[in-house]
């Protein structure tokens, strides 16, 4: 495309660093190696869930909790690694049989959504403020992470079949100087197309993500309309696998480094993005904050 749009946007980032430390919760019949939701938190859900005025759901915010260090009583119990044996746990979680162990009982994991700082964020500003009547003080594990990046990229599009792809650098942080992190992403896209173009550009960004981005690589359905005679303007989207857009981007003429190109075309196939993120600088300092 001929200014590119910020590779980052259409990237799924997970929850970076997951805490596999186990915390012993025993509850009913089974032996929990995880944390599971009390049955106050799920009266605290459903509380949130009201104060949100609909914006979160209660089993939205269930999943968030399980995913959060909580401390009730002075006790604490970590989020973490989610695995239960014998019956299957009635926290208002999703669990899915997993398989049986070799004692013949059930093994039930917990499927939640993966982590969102939104959420959290709520959880802590509101349940902490209540936590004189409910005794349960939580802490986010999952943060927002902000991507800065400058891209360079180029596409070629011909009747039938169009080509392109770009280069992103920047830095993923969560505003303190030890999570933050060098990335590096190339993206390669192959399209059917429609009309002739040629063109390359720039662009900078920032785009947004909950947790640290991961080394990985990805793909998706992509889409991408481009003009000019000159200066070129082009908007682009990734299709995701449930059919909606995401990771919607573009460039106009007049961007920081402006895209240069020639004709008009039309194209839509598949996006695979390979991302490498480096140690964090706490990590490469030895812990330094």
């Amino acid at each position: 495309m001929a200014g590119a749009s910020t590779i980052i946007g259409g990237l799924a980032a997970g929850l970076a660093g997951q805490n596999a430390e186990a915390g012993a919760l025993a509850a009913q019949n089974e032996t929990l190696n995880n944390r599971v939701l009390h049955p106050q938190e799920q009266t605290l859900a459903q509380q949130l869930a009201d104060k949100s005025g609909g914006r979160y759901t209660t089993q939205q915010i269930e999943d968030q909790m399980a995913q959060m260090n909580m401390t009730q009583n002075g006790q604490a119990f970590d989020g973490g690694v989610r695995v239960a044996t014998g019956d299957q746990p009635a926290d208002g979680t999703n669990w899915q049989m997993y398989g049986t162990n070799q004692a013949g009982q059930q093994v039930w994991a917990q499927a939640l959504s993966s982590g969102d700082a939104g959420i959290q964020g709520f959880i802590v500003q509101n349940a902490n403020a209540m936590s004189g009547t409910t005794g349960m003080t939580y802490q986010a594990t999952t943060n927002a992470y902000t991507q800065f990046g400058a891209s360079v990229s180029g596409t070629l599009m011909l009747p039938f079949v169009a080509g392109g792809g770009g280069w992103n650098v920047g830095l993923s942080t969560d505003g303190t100087l030890s999570n933050t992190a060098f990335y590096v992403q190339a993206q390669a896209n192959g399209m059917a197309g429609a009309g002739f173009f040629a063109g390359v550009g720039g662009s900078v960004g920032i785009s947004h993500s909950n947790g640290q981005i991961l080394s990985g690589t990805s793909t998706s359905g992509y889409a991408e309309m481009d003009a000019g005679f000159g200066a070129a303007g082009s908007a682009n989207a990734a299709i995701n696998d449930d059919g909606t857009i995401g990771g919607i981007g573009g460039a106009a003429p007049a961007k920081v480094f402006p895209g240069v190109g020639f004709g008009a075309g039309v194209g839509a196939g598949l996006s695979k993005t390979t991302t490498y993120v480096s140690p964090s600088l706490g990590d490469l300092l030895g812990g330094k904050k």
